[in-house]
């Protein structure tokens, strides 16, 4: 095994290991049998990175870590989490505590993280055959730098007032490179299967924001030349005239009453149901009920930009991600909420409700599909009377879930 790539490890340095260094742990009477046959390297780089942190303190992490409970029970001066800690608990969150125990313990004593290191890599005898061996030598601790310097660490979190804090740029270097047959995927409904064209692709998803509703303002209209049927413009329309049309399946209104993406659908319902069968006269009702959803921003999937008109995001989406071999397997709806954050509207409320969360639950944020689809359209309609931009922050958490790098 080629340990040249492990960041507890010198390149100037590296030496093979003494089998008597680590069965000296293997018999130390703190450690359990076993602890060390199931350390893995990250564990190791998770044990050096805590190591100077209180006992307490990292066995309350790690019950809350299992418990996956929203709030630190535990605190203490040393309660407050890098991210680095976050990830460290997490690469120990289905151990033992025994043998995180018996870790901490060789972590802590002369040449301990040494013993370590070792033990999670193969002894002398697991050389590949054929290999001139020399005579082994023990690592000391400063020949095994520990790769988690805590003078390293990271600044703690801070208030999140920045648009482009939430993701990091895109950059050029990762566009992959143009393909001849791009494949143009519905971003929005999970249909698979690749349209024939752009345009085709394009239309679809125009069709998301766009809806045809029966009735859109019930069976009376006013106009300029006075209050008219809907269906057929009957001015001041009675009751029993409207009967005729058979308004009931669909007078509760919208959103209960019929509606669909589709204007042929909607012209065949008018047919089926309100006895308009005149295509001419089905096609101009359709027209008259055409609704499109008001939307303020909306965001790419692929690298988290943001746009403030559907064109800019479609036109982006085909040629700087499609065209250029990305398929739809690679859309994260993750990057498209932090996208709808960053708009103008919402980065203050945003940063204020990330900024107030403990900084256990900061490090990493994510959302799935099945969690985000009312949230989407509500941020991409953006704030409003309805709901302000904290109502939206607020719901943009409440549908999150926190990920362990599990």
């Amino acid at each position: 095994m080629d340990i040249t790539g492990s960041p507890c490890f010198k390149e100037s340095s590296i030496q093979l290991a003494d089998p008597r260094l680590v069965s000296t742990a293997f018999n130390d009477p703190l450690t359990p049998a076993g602890a060390l046959t199931s350390l893995t390297q990250e564990h190791v780089e998770a044990i050096g990175l805590l190591k100077g942190e209180d006992g307490r303190d990292i066995f309350a992490w790690l019950d809350l870590a299992r418990s996956l409970e929203p709030r630190l029970q535990h605190c203490s001066n040393h309660a407050r989490l890098t991210r680095d800690q976050v990830h460290a608990i997490a690469a120990l969150r289905l151990c033992e505590n025994s043998n995180i125990s018996a870790w901490l313990h060789l972590a802590r004593t002369p040449s301990g993280f040494a013993t370590l290191a070792l033990s999670a890599i193969p002894l002398v005898d697991n050389w590949a055959p054929h290999q001139e061996h020399t005579a082994p030598s023990v690592l000391s601790d400063a020949s095994l730098p520990d790769p988690f310097d805590r003078s390293s660490d990271r600044a703690l979190k801070q208030p999140v007032t920045t648009q482009g804090s939430l993701t990091p740029p895109f950059p050029a270097s990762a566009i992959p490179t143009p393909q001849a047959k791009p494949k143009y995927c519905c971003t929005l409904c999970g249909y698979d299967r690749p349209f024939k064209n752009q345009s085709d692709w394009k239309k679809h998803e125009r069709e998301h924001d766009t809806k045809y509703i029966c009735m859109l303002k019930g069976p009376r209209e006013t106009t300029p030349q006075g209050v008219q049927c809907a269906f057929c413009g009957v001015l001041n329309p009675h009751d029993d005239h409207l009967l005729e049309h058979n308004p009931q399946p669909c007078l509760p209104g919208p959103p209960q009453s019929f509606s669909t993406q589709r204007r042929y659908e909607l012209v065949n319902h008018l047919g089926k149901i309100h006895g308009i069968n005149l295509k001419p006269q089905g096609e101009a009702i359709a027209i008259k009920w055409k609704f499109t959803v008001e939307k303020q921003a909306w965001s790419c999937g692929f690298c988290g930009n943001t746009f403030i008109t559907f064109n800019d995001r479609l036109s982006h989406i085909a040629t700087q991600h499609f065209e250029r071999g990305q398929s739809i397997d690679e859309w994260d709806v993750t990057k498209v909420i932090q996208g709808l954050l960053q708009q103008s509207g919402m980065t203050k409320a945003w940063g204020e409700k990330v900024a107030s969360l403990p900084d256990w639950e900061v490090p990493d944020i994510i959302w799935e599909r099945d969690a985000i689809m009312g949230l989407q359209h509500d941020l991409e309609v953006g704030p409003n009377d309805e709901m302000s931009a904290v109502d939206l922050a607020e719901a943009a958490y409440i549908a999150c879930r926190m990920n362990w790098g599990l």
